[in-house]
Formats: C-alpha cells, structure tokens, sequence
C-alpha cells in the first residue's frame, strides 16, 4: 500500500514538470506582442535622459571708459565638449561684439562730423551687451541661448539672439530637423502650432486677432524661420528675434510647445 502510494505522487509530480516544461516551450516560441512605434508630428526623436550636469566656465568681457563703448560680455565654454561647439559659441559673440565695434567707430566718426562745434560726442553713448541662459547643460545635451543687445545711435536699440544645441554623447552639434525622424513633417507641425500660440500672445500684448503678415512670413514652414531653438525632456522652445513676427516694439517673441 504505502509502495502504490509513493507510485502514485510519483507520478503526479512527473506529470507537473512535464507540463510546466511543455507551457515554458510554448511561451518561448510565442511571438511577443508588437510594441507601437507610431509617431505623431511633434514626437521628438533622440533620447531625452538627462544625464550628469557639465562643468561651465563663463568668459567675460567688460570694457567701460569715456573714450571707448560700453561692452559687457558673458558667454560659456565648456571644458569636457568637443573644440568645435566651444569655437562655434566664441565666433558667434566674438564676431558681433567685432561688427558693433566697427559700426559704432563708424558712426561715431559721422556724428562727430556733422554735430555742432560746442556739441560733446562720447563713445561710451554706445553699447554692446550679451549673456546666455541654459536650457540644460547635462552628460546627455546641451542646449542654450545667446541675447545679443546693442546700440550705436538712433532712436532703438539693436537685439537679436542665437541659440546652440549639442547631442554630447555623439558630439553633433543639432539642428532642429535632427530632433524628428527624417519621416516626420515636421516643419509643418512647428509652423502650425508656433503660428497658433503666437496669435494667442499677441491678442492679448498688442490686441491682433488675426495673423499679420509679418507673422505669416515670419511662420512659413522653413527650417531658418526655426533655426533658434532650445529644448527639454518635455518642451520644445522656439525664438524669434525682435522683427521676426511682430512690430519692433514687441521685442522678442517665443512658444512652447510640448512633446507629445
């Protein structure tokens, strides 16, 4: 008896092995369940994991003297990224802090020129300033934006800006299309919504309900009406510079625009 019945719970576990060993067999060769890689027009592409934040080292220039502009200056350069993306940062100020000096001796030459004689013309009238603003600086991206304010006479002063946006772990400087699958409409997407957005700002700063034409050109899906940019793990940030999509007066104007 007790010989039939170890037999039997014998058999009993043979049995249970047999078709757990059959069900893991089975699974194995069951084909997964297919992940969706749909992409709307507004998915961002590369990987958005921030890694570690960057050691930044802020150059500056500061010049303030009765014989000379005004010119204050800050700018970043980043020790552990590739020569290039530094140089392109340094050339871009460097070059216009280098026009503003030349158009401001220019101008000061023919104001002197045509001012009356008991009239004192200084050249610390004029200025030049520019600083930048982080989006994030991390191991993964960096992605920053240059103001660039200055004067040299008349009645405004001069602004514009510059933005820079660097894939570190692939050292490839981005621009926007490199943020979208090569598929994707992009351009039509941002234009729409960036046109959109800008529309609900103005109606409610400067009172236009409907699209002027500086907005509309300055919104046609081209990639230069987009080349300013920054962006994090969530937004995409679009700027346009004094000019680009409203009266003058405006100033600079800037979406967001979410990822979806």
């Amino acid at each position: 008896m007790k010989t039939l019945l170890q037999l039997v719970v014998l058999v009993v576990i043979i049995a249970i092995v047999g078709g757990v060993a059959f069900f893991v067999m089975n699974q194995e060769n069951v084909a997964p369940t297919p992940v969706s890689t749909t992409k709307t027009d507004t998915a961002i592409l590369i990987s958005q994991k921030c890694g570690l934040p960057l050691a930044v080292k802020t150059e500056t220039i500061n010049e303030e003297a009765s014989t000379s502009p005004s010119v204050s200056v800050e700018y970043p350069q980043f020790p552990s990224l590739t020569p290039e993306f530094n140089q392109a940062i340094r050339s871009a100020v460097l070059n216009r802090l280098q026009e503003f000096r030349k158009e401001a001796d220019e101008n000061f030459k023919a104001r002197k020129a045509t001012a009356p004689k008991d009239q004192v013309i200084n050249k610390n009238d004029f200025s030049f300033l520019a600083n930048f603003e982080s989006v994030q600086t991390n191991s993964s991206y960096v992605s920053l934006i240059i103001r660039f304010d200055s004067y040299i006479g008349g009645a405004n002063e001069n602004q514009d800006l510059q933005t820079f946006n660097l894939d570190v772990i692939n050292g490839k400087i981005l621009s926007i299309g490199d943020l979208f699958a090569s598929s994707t409409d992009y351009l039509s997407a941002i234009s729409t919504e960036a046109r959109k957005r800008l529309l609900n700002k103005l109606v409610t700063t400067a009172g236009d309900a409907e699209p002027t034409e500086i907005l509309i050109n300055g919104t046609i899906p081209r990639e230069e009406n987009f080349r300013n940019f920054t962006f994090t793990e969530t937004d995409l940030q679009i700027y346009f510079p004094k000019y680009a999509v409203a009266a003058g007066a405006l100033g600079e104007q800037q979406v967001s625009i979410p990822f979806i």
